[in-house]
């Protein structure tokens, strides 16, 4: 009897040691721990927010939102192992706690609501085209920050730190939980809602109704005729366009203008000019790199020259009025892999 006792004694003791070592083995599942509803910091453009951020065991994730302003191109969306992924950078260092924070990958990218993206871990990047008033969303994945990190920057890019064209959220304030400025999904609602509320939005067209009346019966009477005024014909336009080239830039090999502002105010410079004098015509030629193979040189530059040609078709110049051309490598101006390399040159013409 004591032997059966030991027995089972010791299996007792087996039992609890074993089930105790399996739940300690166990990995510990991924919990939310808070969430930051209003997020602090300050950005370079006015396109795009962060709605939350939210802190697990064992990540961090930014929501980015960003509402597409222009017609065509594409906004593009950096893997870890892309040409410029997000990656933070720790603006009060401490020791024990690192200067940056390497990208863990980019999830569930929507446009308009739907997904087309589920993440880029294993993929260097993924170009999503660009509608107007279409909003593009995306969850930005770090690893979970340590205690002790009080305010990052969320730099789409090493090096682009200082860079007006890229998707920056700029001191980033890294609140413990229960700050009192966490907020709640009301405030972020709010926020999300006065952001959308500046897309453009085409006017509604009203219907003019007419209501029917009876003829009346008119007595016709002699009109008096009016005298002839001779009208002289309008002047021939002979201006005469400038001469020289107008040059936009492109940002990597993609479709997106390094200095969007200053390509813009350009392109409606021509667009005024064009308008101004009707027999003035415009020619665009558009060129990439030579740092990727000629049938995808060939392609890039033909969309760049879309990109821009579209630009003035939709916006009161007539299609007849505009030359458009993709070169390709063909036109390089620079040593290979230089931005000048990535332009399209527009040239006023009669």
């Amino acid at each position: 009897m004591p032997k059966l006792l030991c027995r089972l004694f010791a299996l007792l003791l087996f039992v609890l040691y074993g089930a105790t070592g399996n739940a300690s083995d166990q990995p510990q599942k991924d919990t939310l721990l808070y969430t930051d509803y209003r997020p602090e910091y300050t950005q370079w453009q006015d396109n795009y927010i962060l709605d939350k951020i939210e802190y697990w065991n064992s990540r961090t994730v930014f929501f980015f939102r960003y509402k597409a302003e222009w017609e065509g191109g594409s906004a593009t969306y950096y893997g870890p192992s892309g040409e410029s992924p997000w990656y933070l950078k720790n603006l009060e260092p401490k020791q024990g706690i690192p200067n940056s924070f390497n990208l863990v990958d980019v999830q569930n990218i929507r446009a308009g609501g739907v997904l087309r993206n589920r993440t880029l871990r294993n993929k260097p990047e993924f170009a999503l085209p660009q509608v107007v008033g279409e909003m593009q969303t995306a969850e930005i994945v770090f690893p979970r920050l340590p205690v002790g990190l009080t305010k990052v920057h969320l730099i789409e890019g090493r090096g682009n730190e200082d860079s007006e064209r890229h998707f920056n959220a700029l001191h980033i304030k890294v609140k413990p939980p229960g700050d009192p400025s966490l907020g709640t999904p009301k405030d972020m609602d709010k926020r999300i809602d006065n952001f959308e509320k500046g897309l453009p939005s085409e006017p509604q067209k009203q219907t003019e109704v007419v209501e029917e009346e009876e003829p009346e019966v008119v007595v016709q009477q002699p009109e008096p005729q009016p005298k002839a005024i001779e009208v002289p014909p309008p002047a021939p336009d002979n201006s005469v366009p400038p001469s020289g080239v107008t040059r936009l830039l492109f940002w990597s090999n993609g479709l997106r203008f390094s200095n969007p502002a200053v390509a813009y105010e350009r392109l409606e410079n021509i667009r005024k000019q064009l308008l101004a004098h009707p027999s003035w015509k415009l020619n665009i030629v558009a060129y990439a790199d030579a740092n990727m193979g000629n049938e995808k040189a060939l392609l890039l530059s033909q969309q760049r020259a879309e990109e821009v040609f579209t630009y003035f078709a939709t916006r009161g110049i007539a299609v007849e009025r505009l030359n458009k051309t993709g070169a390709g490598a063909s036109g390089m101006v620079g040593p290979k892999g230089d931005g000048v390399n990535r332009r399209v040159e527009m040239t006023l013409f009669r």
